[in-house]
């Protein structure tokens, strides 16, 4: 069994998985931690490895009491992933958007895939179906879900920003599919 932890700025957020599949999830403050990885041991005893992700910062003995008990891979920006890294600055992508990645390539092979993680910060992601991850534009998402999903309010205020990108970016032929040739 292997335990996912996600270490953001204030919360915590941890899955187990058997066999890639997900059996039990999580949500706590970091100040919980301890009490909740104890919790987890006793509920999970097969757990054998552990991934972590940290984008928010996390003490060295928190660290070393994962490590005492799990095989653990800490995800950082040298970690082999199965996408090429085609980020503007490679060593500066964060390590949640690395993971997220990771998964949409695991899960949908040979596709193209759009990424939205809403988390304290809205991110938009693409990977290739040749594996290559680039970082989609908010103004390539915005005009996709302008002309194919939703229509903005006059009162919104991206709708005036919206209509003169719209003028420069070419609508996909596929509404559902966010072409990487767009300027």
């Amino acid at each position: 069994m292997n335990l996912a932890i996600d270490v953001g700025n204030t919360r915590v957020k941890v899955a187990v998985f058997a066999d890639n599949s997900l059996v039990w999830t999580d949500v706590f403050d970091k100040s919980e931690f301890e009490k909740a990885f104890h919790h987890i041991l006793q509920k999970y005893p097969d757990l054998t490895h552990c991934i972590l992700a940290m984008v928010g910062s996390f003490s060295g003995s928190l660290l070393a009491l994962v490590g005492q008990r799990l095989k653990l891979l800490t995800l950082h920006s040298d970690t082999a992933l199965p996408f090429k890294n085609d980020y503007g600055s490679p060593k500066t992508l964060g390590v949640d958007r690395m993971a997220l990645t990771a998964a949409a390539v695991n899960r949908y092979p040979g596709k193209d895939v759009l990424i939205i993680d809403a988390g304290s910060c809205i991110t938009y992601d693409l990977i290739t179906s040749e594996g290559n991850y680039k970082e989609a534009r908010f103004h390539r998402v915005l005009k996709c879900a302008i002309e194919h999903c939703i229509r903005l309010p006059r009162n919104c205020r991206y709708y005036h920003r919206s209509r003169s990108i719209l003028k420069q970016v070419k609508i996909p032929t596929n509404p559902f599919r966010l072409e990487l040739s767009m300027p």
